[in-house]
């Protein structure tokens, strides 16, 4: 599969890690991206809803089909993938963009790094 993005640049991007999925999500300036490579990399927005939009420079998807994106506001957001809609937005930092977020499965957590200097470990149970 070869698909074009479009003007905003990716700066990450996560598979599915459940087995048999053939999604992955991208983020990056401005944009939130949802693509089924089974459908020949069709790519669908992020919907926001209530929550404010803005950039990402990082995603992590986790076993419950959640994506997470570490945005450029210090907060964390949630989307139900496939549903594309954010579900949650976390505050994670308290300052500056996250650049680094990683799923942990043997723990069930989100690890995150934030240009603040902070680590946050953020627990993905129901």
């Amino acid at each position: 599969m070869s698909q074009n993005g479009d003007t905003n640049r990716i700066l990450d991007f996560t598979f599915d890690c459940r087995s048999g999925s053939k999604m992955f999500a991208t983020a990056g300036k401005k944009h939130f991206y949802l693509w089924d490579a089974a459908a020949g990399g069709d790519k669908k927005k992020g919907l926001f809803g209530s929550f404010e939009p803005t950039s990402f420079a990082c995603c992590a998807w986790d076993m419950n089909g959640n994506v997470y994106a570490g945005g450029s506001n210090s907060k964390i957001y949630v989307f139900a993938a496939e549903a594309r809609q954010c579900i949650a937005c976390i505050d994670a930092h308290k300052s500056g963009f996250i650049p680094a977020l990683t799923f942990v499965p043997s723990i069930n957590c989100l690890l995150s790094g934030s240009s603040d200097g902070s680590l946050c470990r953020i627990s993905c149970d129901d």
